[in-house]
């Protein structure tokens, strides 16, 4: 196998994979023939057919990656068509998932710009189900990119929960890069559209999200009334996912306003459900927002050990976003042991990975940690540096509707299920 690989490799038919170590891939000259090939013997029926049956497939298989990663609610699972979509591929574990993700992501990016170029029905559905996995790994400009040119599409169509959809993946990118009053716009939008389609599950993501981006503004009495929709709905359905995230959302803000007991018994109890669901991005979101409600109390040992477990969880599951603000919290709670090094690695590390995606609040509270650290070891000139730094962050931040420094707590990230 390995001669007849080489002697296709010589002749140009294969090139190597950078994705994998030792293997090949077709080469694009190959695919090109192909194509002229079957133009020549097949109608314009037939080819339309096949790339529906590509689609349908790559639906199907992100679908199924995406929801072994994340099983949160994906309403296009439950509310939209799935007539004639193929048996779901099977992956042994989220960690499996991810990395069949990783590989295939620029086959997936090609499907799903094809499928935007045949403007084809299933669209906007899977862009839709390709954002989680892209959002994760900081993929944000092909999330702008598909999610804008699907929008247009539904426009042309008239499809409200297309639309919908798409508003909200934008959203989160605004949310993702800190443009708080874009998000919040997106958001607003995509309530009004799931409305209009009937979407229940559609209004509970949206009242998710709304809660998260009023946080970030610091209009905390608007995010409680988001939370406690989101949690009355939630407890009188059957969808533990949904409760454990209600629980969650209730116990952040109890936490932010100071009710700390109320915080730590909402945090459990999501935990708890998160557990019980195999959900374990939010066992990390929990162990986190409890890690960061013992710095607070000055519990360090306490804290040290949740926010290890959750950065351990958003590592395996290629959590860019909360491995930052991990990093972040982790930094806090080494430099009150008195752990300086550690805590200025935990710092360093959590700048690298907010600049690696454009994680604009983690960036100013890595810098401001980093200026905290400098200062309390007597580098009076890297403190200045790092604070300046952090202040035009800061000022970015407030640019687009986000609260000055001393509204929230540094490090509490908005979250689409999956934080």
């Amino acid at each position: 196998a390995t001669t007849l690989l080489a002697t296709l490799y010589q002749r140009g038919l294969l090139i190597p994979d950078n994705r994998t170590s030792g293997g090949y891939r077709m080469h694009d000259a190959v695919r090109a023939a192909a194509l002229i090939e079957s133009d020549k013997r097949d109608s314009s029926r037939h080819l339309a057919a096949a790339d529906e049956r590509l689609f349908r497939y790559a639906r199907s298989a992100i679908g199924a990656a995406v929801l072994m990663v994340d099983s949160s609610l994906l309403f296009t699972d439950t509310e939209t068509d799935r007539h004639g979509l193929m048996p779901l591929l099977r992956h042994e574990s989220d960690v499996a998932a991810l990395r069949w993700l990783d590989r295939h992501h620029a086959d997936l990016l090609a499907v799903a710009r094809r499928c935007l170029s045949a403007r084809s029905p299933q669209a906007w559905r899977l862009i839709y189900e390709l954002e989680s996995y892209q959002r994760l790994r900081g993929f944000y400009a092909e999330i702008i990119e598909l999610n804008s040119q699907a929008l247009s599409l539904t426009l042309h169509a008239g499809d409200s929960l297309g639309q919908a959809a798409m508003h909200q993946n934008l959203g989160l990118v605004d949310m993702r890069t800190s443009n708080y009053q874009a998000a919040l716009a997106r958001f607003q939008a995509a309530l009004a559209l799931y409305e209009q389609a009937g979407s229940r599950a559609g209004q509970a993501e949206i009242h998710h999200e709304l809660c998260n981006v009023n946080k970030w503004l610091g209009n905390l009495a608007q995010a409680r009334a988001h939370a406690t929709f989101c949690f009355e709905t939630a407890s009188s359905g059957d969808d533990l996912v949904e409760l454990a995230f209600a629980h969650a959302n209730l116990g952040i803000l109890d936490r932010l306003e100071g009710g700390y007991p109320s915080a730590r018994e909402h945090l459990t109890r999501a935990m708890k459900l998160f557990e019980q669901v195999g959900q374990r991005r939010g066992v990390g979101i929990c162990h986190r927002q409890l890690g960061m409600l013992d710095e607070h109390l000055s519990r360090y040992h306490d804290a040290r050990a949740h926010l290890d477990h959750a950065l351990s969880l958003f590592q395996e599951l290629g959590d860019l976003m909360n491995q930052a603000d991990a990093h972040c919290n982790l930094a806090v709670v080494h430099r009150g042991l008195g752990l300086l090094a550690t805590a200025h690695e935990h710092a360093t590390t959590a700048l690298t990975l907010a600049s690696q995606i454009r994680h604009v609040q983690g960036l100013a509270d890595a810098h401001t940690e980093l200026a905290l650290l400098a200062q309390t070891m007597g580098d009076h000139t890297a403190a200045r540096t790092h604070l300046h730094h952090a202040r035009d962050l800061h000022r970015r931040l407030q640019q687009h509707g986000g609260p000055g420094p001393d509204v929230l707590d540094a490090g509490d990230p908005a979250v689409r299920r999956d934080g």
